[in-house]
Protein backbone atom coordinates (compact mmCIF):
# COMPACT_ATOMS: atom_id res chain seq x y z
CA UNK A 1 0.00 0.00 0.00
CA UNK A 2 1.27 3.90 -0.62
CA UNK A 3 0.43 4.72 2.73
CA UNK A 4 4.04 2.25 3.48
CA UNK A 5 6.52 4.87 3.34
CA UNK A 6 9.86 2.92 5.37
CA UNK A 7 10.85 -0.53 6.14
CA UNK A 8 13.28 -0.49 8.99
CA UNK A 9 16.48 -2.63 8.96
CA UNK A 10 16.42 -6.05 10.17
CA UNK A 11 12.65 -5.94 9.22
CA UNK A 12 12.37 -9.28 7.82
CA UNK A 13 15.81 -10.86 8.62
CA UNK A 14 15.85 -14.55 8.99
CA UNK A 15 12.27 -15.16 7.61
CA UNK A 16 12.85 -18.24 6.04
CA UNK A 17 9.58 -19.59 6.24
CA UNK A 18 9.32 -16.21 3.88
CA UNK A 19 8.61 -17.48 -0.18
CA UNK A 20 6.61 -14.33 -1.36
CA UNK A 21 6.75 -10.52 -0.61
CA UNK A 22 3.96 -9.10 -2.67
CA UNK A 23 2.55 -5.18 -2.49
CA UNK A 24 5.87 -4.08 -2.37
CA UNK A 25 6.06 -2.34 -5.20
CA UNK A 26 2.72 -0.49 -4.63
CA UNK A 27 4.54 1.26 -1.99
CA UNK A 28 6.12 4.76 -1.55
CA UNK A 29 9.54 3.91 0.54
CA UNK A 30 12.86 5.69 -0.93
CA UNK A 31 15.16 3.13 0.63
CA UNK A 32 15.36 -0.44 1.21
CA UNK A 33 17.89 -0.55 4.44
CA UNK A 34 20.96 -2.94 5.91
CA UNK A 35 20.00 -6.39 6.44
CA UNK A 36 15.90 -5.81 5.47
CA UNK A 37 15.62 -9.29 3.83
CA UNK A 38 19.09 -10.94 4.79
CA UNK A 39 18.45 -14.31 5.19
CA UNK A 40 15.06 -15.29 3.19
CA UNK A 41 16.20 -18.05 2.19
CA UNK A 42 12.85 -19.06 0.30
CA UNK A 43 11.88 -15.31 -0.77
CA UNK A 44 12.19 -15.71 -4.92
CA UNK A 45 12.09 -11.89 -5.88
CA UNK A 46 11.31 -8.94 -4.87
CA UNK A 47 9.51 -5.68 -6.95
CA UNK A 48 10.78 -2.42 -5.83
CA UNK A 49 8.72 0.04 -6.25
CA UNK A 50 9.64 3.29 -8.35
CA UNK A 51 10.21 5.51 -5.53
CA UNK A 52 13.43 3.63 -4.29
CA UNK A 53 16.38 5.09 -4.66
CA UNK A 54 18.98 3.58 -2.43
CA UNK A 55 19.28 0.14 -2.05
CA UNK A 56 22.02 -0.74 1.33
CA UNK A 57 24.12 -3.47 1.94
CA UNK A 58 23.43 -6.87 2.86
CA UNK A 59 19.83 -6.31 2.57
CA UNK A 60 19.20 -9.25 0.50
CA UNK A 61 22.19 -11.34 1.40
CA UNK A 62 21.45 -15.33 1.36
CA UNK A 63 18.23 -14.46 -0.35
CA UNK A 64 19.09 -18.25 -1.86
CA UNK A 65 15.92 -18.50 -4.06
CA UNK A 66 16.16 -15.32 -5.79
CA UNK A 67 16.46 -16.04 -9.67
CA UNK A 68 15.78 -12.49 -11.00
CA UNK A 69 17.26 -9.14 -9.84
CA UNK A 70 15.82 -5.92 -11.68
CA UNK A 71 17.25 -2.74 -10.17
CA UNK A 72 14.58 0.18 -11.46
CA UNK A 73 16.04 3.34 -12.95
CA UNK A 74 15.19 5.56 -9.97
CA UNK A 75 17.84 3.95 -8.08
CA UNK A 76 20.68 6.15 -7.56
CA UNK A 77 22.51 4.29 -4.53
CA UNK A 78 23.89 0.94 -4.20
CA UNK A 79 25.72 0.28 -1.13
CA UNK A 80 29.04 -2.29 -0.56
CA UNK A 81 30.48 -3.15 2.35
CA UNK A 82 34.41 -3.58 2.41
CA UNK A 83 34.81 -6.56 5.18
CA UNK A 84 38.59 -6.80 5.06
CA UNK A 85 41.04 -5.41 2.52
CA UNK A 86 40.05 -7.61 -0.11
CA UNK A 87 36.28 -8.30 0.08
CA UNK A 88 33.29 -6.43 -0.40
CA UNK A 89 29.58 -7.27 -0.69
CA UNK A 90 26.57 -5.75 -1.79
CA UNK A 91 23.01 -5.57 -1.38
CA UNK A 92 22.53 -9.44 -3.21
CA UNK A 93 25.45 -11.05 -1.65
CA UNK A 94 24.87 -15.03 -1.47
CA UNK A 95 21.68 -14.83 -3.92
CA UNK A 96 23.18 -17.93 -5.52
CA UNK A 97 21.11 -18.81 -7.73
CA UNK A 98 20.37 -16.05 -9.71
CA UNK A 99 19.99 -15.93 -13.65
CA UNK A 100 19.50 -13.08 -14.59
CA UNK A 101 20.23 -9.17 -13.44
CA UNK A 102 19.34 -6.00 -15.05
CA UNK A 103 20.71 -2.89 -13.31
CA UNK A 104 20.17 0.55 -13.92
CA UNK A 105 20.02 4.34 -12.27
CA UNK A 106 23.60 3.96 -10.61
CA UNK A 107 25.55 6.96 -12.44
CA UNK A 108 28.57 5.15 -11.74
CA UNK A 109 28.82 0.77 -11.46
CA UNK A 110 31.51 -0.12 -8.94
CA UNK A 111 32.98 -3.54 -8.10
CA UNK A 112 30.99 -5.00 -5.55
CA UNK A 113 27.52 -3.53 -6.31
CA UNK A 114 26.08 -6.66 -8.10
CA UNK A 115 28.03 -9.27 -6.49
CA UNK A 116 25.79 -12.20 -6.17
CA UNK A 117 28.15 -15.62 -5.85
CA UNK A 118 25.83 -16.98 -8.56
CA UNK A 119 27.42 -19.94 -10.78
CA UNK A 120 23.94 -20.27 -12.92
CA UNK A 121 23.96 -16.51 -13.89
CA UNK A 122 22.92 -16.16 -17.61
CA UNK A 123 22.51 -12.36 -18.65
CA UNK A 124 23.46 -9.21 -17.00
CA UNK A 125 21.94 -6.26 -18.47
CA UNK A 126 23.44 -2.48 -17.86
CA UNK A 127 20.93 -0.30 -19.31
CA UNK A 128 21.53 3.06 -20.63
CA UNK A 129 20.86 4.55 -17.07
CA UNK A 130 24.15 3.87 -16.01
CA UNK A 131 26.27 6.62 -16.68
CA UNK A 132 29.71 4.72 -16.26
CA UNK A 133 31.56 1.77 -15.69
CA UNK A 134 34.30 1.92 -12.81
CA UNK A 135 37.45 0.67 -13.34
CA UNK A 136 38.01 -2.71 -12.24
CA UNK A 137 34.25 -3.46 -12.20
CA UNK A 138 34.82 -6.85 -13.91
CA UNK A 139 38.16 -7.77 -14.13
CA UNK A 140 39.62 -10.97 -12.69
CA UNK A 141 40.76 -9.29 -9.89
CA UNK A 142 37.70 -7.48 -8.43
CA UNK A 143 34.99 -10.35 -10.31
CA UNK A 144 34.57 -12.74 -7.77
CA UNK A 145 33.31 -9.63 -5.63
CA UNK A 146 31.04 -8.69 -8.45
CA UNK A 147 29.19 -11.19 -10.91
CA UNK A 148 30.97 -13.61 -10.65
CA UNK A 149 31.24 -14.34 -14.17
CA UNK A 150 34.84 -15.90 -14.24
CA UNK A 151 33.20 -18.71 -12.00
CA UNK A 152 29.82 -19.13 -13.86
CA UNK A 153 28.91 -22.21 -15.13
CA UNK A 154 27.88 -21.83 -18.49
CA UNK A 155 27.88 -18.28 -20.62
CA UNK A 156 26.68 -15.28 -19.73
CA UNK A 157 25.26 -12.60 -22.38
CA UNK A 158 26.42 -9.37 -20.97
CA UNK A 159 24.54 -6.61 -22.87
CA UNK A 160 25.31 -3.02 -22.24
CA UNK A 161 22.47 -0.78 -23.54
CA UNK A 162 23.10 2.60 -25.45
CA UNK A 163 23.48 5.14 -23.18
CA UNK A 164 26.14 4.23 -21.22
CA UNK A 165 29.04 6.50 -21.59
CA UNK A 166 32.41 5.09 -20.42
Amino acid sequence: PSTITAIGQYSFRGCKRLSAFTGLEKTSITAIPYCAFADCTLLPNVAFPSTVTSIGYDSFINCQSFTDIYIPDSVTSIATSRYNTSQYYGPFTGCTNVTTISVGGVGTLYYGMLETKSTVLEKLTIRGTVKTIADNCFSNEYMYYSCDLRRNSGRVNLVIEEGVEK
